[in-house]
């Protein structure tokens, strides 16, 4: 990725986390919660879990990448692997707690 998309990326994410702060929040409550109980989490099983959680109707406002800001910043998340889970099987990130 070019510093370029870096930068739009990073801004995307930025602005989605002022304007869906309290849906980030409660995807990192449970990215946190699977990531204790399986020692690892990926986005997929996140969406899932808030879904599970009620929030299906906030989620199907907004497009799933605004996920990326649930693992964003900060030195909290490693990326430790991917696997093909994503939709149509396309690789997803799997994350552990620093």
């Amino acid at each position: 990725m070019s510093k370029t998309e870096d930068s739009k990326r990073d801004a995307a994410l930025d602005l989605l986390k002022k304007s869906r702060g309290s849906l980030i929040a409660a995807a990192k409550i449970q990215a946190n919660t699977i990531c204790r109980a399986r020692g690892r989490v990926t986005s997929v099983e996140v969406a899932k879990a808030m879904k599970a959680a009620g929030y299906v109707g906030a989620m199907a406002k907004v497009d799933l990448r605004w996920m990326g800001a649930v693992f964003r910043g900060g030195s909290e998340w490693t990326r430790v692997g991917w696997e093909m889970t994503g939709s149509h099987s396309r690789p997803v990130t799997i994350w552990r707690r620093t």
